[in-house]
Protein backbone atom coordinates (compact mmCIF):
# COMPACT_ATOMS: atom_id res chain seq x y z
CA UNK A 1 0.00 0.00 0.00
CA UNK A 2 1.36 3.42 -0.88
CA UNK A 3 1.31 6.22 1.65
CA UNK A 4 0.74 9.94 1.30
CA UNK A 5 -0.91 9.50 -2.10
CA UNK A 6 -3.05 12.58 -1.67
CA UNK A 7 -0.15 14.73 -0.58
CA UNK A 8 2.10 13.59 -3.44
CA UNK A 9 -0.67 14.32 -5.92
CA UNK A 10 -1.02 17.84 -4.52
CA UNK A 11 2.68 18.61 -4.19
CA UNK A 12 3.43 17.45 -7.71
CA UNK A 13 1.48 20.34 -9.23
CA UNK A 14 3.02 23.58 -10.39
CA UNK A 15 2.53 26.62 -8.11
CA UNK A 16 1.46 24.45 -5.18
CA UNK A 17 2.86 25.72 -1.92
CA UNK A 18 4.12 23.44 0.81
CA UNK A 19 4.22 23.36 4.60
CA UNK A 20 5.17 26.62 6.30
CA UNK A 21 5.16 28.50 2.99
CA UNK A 22 1.45 27.75 2.62
CA UNK A 23 0.33 27.83 6.25
CA UNK A 24 1.91 31.23 6.97
CA UNK A 25 -0.50 32.70 4.40
CA UNK A 26 -3.55 30.95 5.89
CA UNK A 27 -5.23 32.58 8.88
CA UNK A 28 -6.63 30.69 11.82
CA UNK A 29 -5.98 27.27 13.32
CA UNK A 30 -9.01 25.56 11.73
CA UNK A 31 -8.13 27.07 8.37
CA UNK A 32 -4.68 25.50 8.49
CA UNK A 33 -5.45 22.27 10.37
CA UNK A 34 -8.31 20.94 8.28
CA UNK A 35 -6.61 21.52 4.89
CA UNK A 36 -3.48 19.82 6.29
CA UNK A 37 -5.58 16.81 7.27
CA UNK A 38 -7.30 16.75 3.90
CA UNK A 39 -3.98 17.08 2.06
CA UNK A 40 -2.82 13.85 3.67
CA UNK A 41 -6.21 12.15 3.42
CA UNK A 42 -6.34 11.79 7.23
CA UNK A 43 -9.54 13.67 7.91
CA UNK A 44 -13.08 13.12 9.13
CA UNK A 45 -14.48 11.85 5.84
CA UNK A 46 -16.13 8.43 5.95
CA UNK A 47 -13.60 6.68 3.71
CA UNK A 48 -10.85 7.41 6.23
CA UNK A 49 -12.99 6.87 9.35
CA UNK A 50 -14.24 3.51 8.06
CA UNK A 51 -10.68 2.18 7.96
CA UNK A 52 -10.54 2.61 11.75
CA UNK A 53 -14.08 1.37 12.35
CA UNK A 54 -15.23 4.81 13.54
CA UNK A 55 -18.20 4.70 11.15
CA UNK A 56 -20.20 1.79 9.76
CA UNK A 57 -19.62 2.60 6.10
CA UNK A 58 -17.21 4.47 3.82
CA UNK A 59 -20.25 5.70 1.89
CA UNK A 60 -20.95 9.39 1.38
CA UNK A 61 -24.00 10.28 3.45
CA UNK A 62 -24.86 13.23 1.20
CA UNK A 63 -25.23 11.27 -2.05
CA UNK A 64 -24.71 7.56 -1.35
CA UNK A 65 -21.50 7.21 -3.37
CA UNK A 66 -19.49 4.21 -2.13
CA UNK A 67 -16.41 6.19 -0.97
CA UNK A 68 -16.51 9.62 0.65
CA UNK A 69 -12.94 10.65 -0.18
CA UNK A 70 -11.02 13.91 -0.26
CA UNK A 71 -11.56 14.09 -4.03
CA UNK A 72 -15.25 13.19 -3.87
CA UNK A 73 -16.29 15.67 -1.17
CA UNK A 74 -15.35 19.02 -2.78
CA UNK A 75 -15.12 18.09 -6.47
CA UNK A 76 -17.73 15.41 -7.24
CA UNK A 77 -20.47 15.03 -4.60
CA UNK A 78 -23.90 15.92 -6.04
CA UNK A 79 -25.20 16.28 -2.49
CA UNK A 80 -23.34 19.59 -2.20
CA UNK A 81 -24.02 20.89 -5.70
CA UNK A 82 -25.11 24.40 -4.67
CA UNK A 83 -22.16 24.85 -2.33
CA UNK A 84 -19.79 23.58 -5.04
CA UNK A 85 -21.17 26.12 -7.55
CA UNK A 86 -20.16 28.86 -5.12
CA UNK A 87 -16.73 27.24 -4.62
CA UNK A 88 -16.27 27.03 -8.40
CA UNK A 89 -17.20 30.70 -8.76
CA UNK A 90 -14.71 31.77 -6.07
CA UNK A 91 -11.85 29.38 -6.91
CA UNK A 92 -12.31 29.50 -10.68
CA UNK A 93 -13.80 26.98 -13.09
CA UNK A 94 -10.46 25.63 -14.26
CA UNK A 95 -9.16 25.47 -10.69
CA UNK A 96 -11.53 22.80 -9.35
CA UNK A 97 -8.74 20.33 -8.67
CA UNK A 98 -7.69 19.00 -5.28
CA UNK A 99 -4.12 20.19 -5.81
CA UNK A 100 -5.36 23.76 -6.22
CA UNK A 101 -8.21 23.67 -3.70
CA UNK A 102 -5.84 22.44 -0.98
CA UNK A 103 -2.52 23.80 -2.24
CA UNK A 104 -3.16 27.41 -3.18
CA UNK A 105 -3.55 29.93 -0.32
CA UNK A 106 -6.30 31.85 -2.14
CA UNK A 107 -8.21 28.70 -3.06
CA UNK A 108 -7.96 27.36 0.50
CA UNK A 109 -10.06 30.30 1.68
CA UNK A 110 -12.78 29.38 -0.82
CA UNK A 111 -12.44 25.70 0.13
CA UNK A 112 -12.87 26.52 3.81
CA UNK A 113 -16.01 28.52 3.00
CA UNK A 114 -17.30 25.50 1.07
CA UNK A 115 -16.59 23.21 4.03
CA UNK A 116 -18.31 25.62 6.40
CA UNK A 117 -21.41 25.86 4.18
CA UNK A 118 -21.70 22.08 3.83
CA UNK A 119 -21.39 21.64 7.62
CA UNK A 120 -19.65 18.36 6.85
CA UNK A 121 -16.85 18.99 9.37
CA UNK A 122 -19.00 20.99 11.76
CA UNK A 123 -17.54 19.44 14.93
CA UNK A 124 -13.97 19.83 13.65
CA UNK A 125 -14.24 23.44 12.48
CA UNK A 126 -16.01 24.95 15.49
Amino acid sequence: MTTATHLRRILGKESTKTGPELYKEVKGRATSTLPAQMRTGHCGLNYYLYRFKKVESAECEACGYEKETVEHFPVECPGFWEERCELRRKAGVGRMKIAILLGDSEAIGATMEYISKTKRFKKQVE
